[in-house]
């Protein structure tokens, strides 16, 4: 298990540092993005282009739609 690890870490090195446009290389960010709300109703994976602009506003509205539980640390 130890080589299957290493030889993956080295394979995805190595298309990292021969292709910067990699999916791979995660250094860039993501151009394409997916709807799991409608994937999970109709099954069908639509992938869409994604500009900036656009990434932001969809994360901000995800991130206030989600119903998390807010903790306040104590002061040091």
């Amino acid at each position: 298990m130890k080589v299957v690890k290493h030889w993956f870490r080295n394979t995805l090195f190595k298309e990292r540092q021969r292709n910067k446009d990699s999916p791979y290389n995660f250094s860039n960010p993501p151009s394409t993005t997916l709807n799991l709300e409608e994937y999970e109703r109709t099954g069908q994976a639509k992938v869409t282009a994604l500009n900036e602009d656009l990434h932001m506003d969809s994360l901000n509205s995800h991130m206030s739609s989600r119903r998390t539980k807010k903790i306040s640390l104590p002061k040091i």
